[in-house]
Order: structure tokens, then sequence, then C-alpha cells
């Protein structure tokens, strides 16, 4: 009687560690997939070192980290799943750029362009001939202002996602207008990429 107790007991106890071993590896395998679940909501940006055709003088390198940082505080949404992961890039040519943002496995690379807002009639030229600089519609002094011109490209495809502009007043601090011009374009590079559109046809 004694020893079919024993016996008993015995597996019961190898039943009871099985379940707590299963049980631990099934939390594990949890943990695992919700890891991985949240990587794949990872979108990676790259920020290519903006171009300064302006003006007004801007650190291009500043002004880039500027932007880095103000997409790494919007890199949750409560209303998306996706989470925002932005990397600095150590290219202003755009075709250097891509294939930088490609080599770190980025999904999106964003390049900007500093320019001087145009005087309605005014022709401007630059280093790849007569250039289009954005035009400021209202009573604002043009000169005065500085103008960020921002394209979203998706790596993988041809088009650009996104692309805008944003003029700031610059007047005597060109730091404090590109400070805010980048946060303008943080603001409508995360919303580009989270914005919900349809399958391309194949």
């Amino acid at each position: 009687m004694l020893s079919l107790r024993s016996a008993l007991s015995g597996v019961c106890g190898i039943c009871v560690l099985s379940l707590g071993v299963l049980s631990f590896a099934q939390q594990a395998q949890d943990s695992k997939e919700t890891t991985a679940s949240k990587e794949e909501n990872v979108v990676h940006i790259g920020v290519a070192i903006p171009y300064n055709r302006s003006r007004h003088i801007v650190d291009s390198k500043w002004a880039q980290s500027q932007l880095v940082r103000e997409l790494k505080m919007l890199r949750k949404d409560k209303h998306s799943p996706l989470l925002l992961d932005a990397v600095a890039l150590d290219s202003s040519d755009r075709d250097d750029a891509r294939e930088e943002a490609e080599k770190k496995e980025c999904d999106y690379l964003v390049t900007i362009l500093f320019s001087d807002p145009a005087i309605p009639g005014e022709v401007t030229a630059g280093p790849g001939g007569m250039q289009h600089n954005p035009q400021i519609i209202g009573n604002a002094n043009p000169r005065e202002n500085l103008a960020a011109e921002f394209a979203v490209l998706r790596l993988g495809s041809a088009r650009n996602l996104a692309e805008g502009v944003t003029a700031v007043p610059a007047g005597d601090d060109a730091i404090s207008a590109a400070s805010d011009a980048m946060r303008t374009v943080a603001t409508r590079v995360a919303h580009e990429i989270r914005k919900q559109r349809p399958p391309a046809p194949e």
C-alpha cells in the first residue's frame, strides 16, 4: 500500500513538473512572437544630410540631427501600429543616400533641400541650371523666409511617396528657423508614412 502511494506521489510530481516546463515554454514562445511582431512594425527611415541652396547660413549636419531627433520623438502614435526609427546618413546626394539607406536596410529615405522662396517673376540659377524655388502666397517678404523642401522615397520604388515644402520666417535667426522647419517636416513625414494607402495595382 505504501509503495503504491509512493508511486502515485512520484507520478503526480512528474506531471506537475511537466506542466511547469510546458507553461514556461509557452510563455517563452509568446514572448518571442510578441517581440517579432513589434520588430515587424518598426519602420526604418534614413535621413540624408540636407543640401543648402539658401542665402541663409544653416549647418546641414545640425539640421539633419534635428530632423532625426524630431522623428524619434514621433516614434509612437496611438492611432498607428507603426514604430518609426530614424537614422542619420552620411550622404547628401540623393543617389548616394539611397544606396547607403539600402545598405542600412532602411524602408524609407528622406531628403531635404533648403532654398529661398522665390519672388514672383524672379528667375534663379544654380548648379543644375534654372531653379524653380517655392513661392509664398501672401504679404510675407520671401527674402526673410527659409524654405525646406522635402521628399520621402520608399526604397524599392522609383517614385516619391510624398513631397512638400514648408517656409518659416528666418530674419537674422536661421538656426531657429531651421529648427522650426525640421519640426514641421518631421510631423509631415511621419504622417505620410503612417497614412493608409490602397494597395498598388499589380
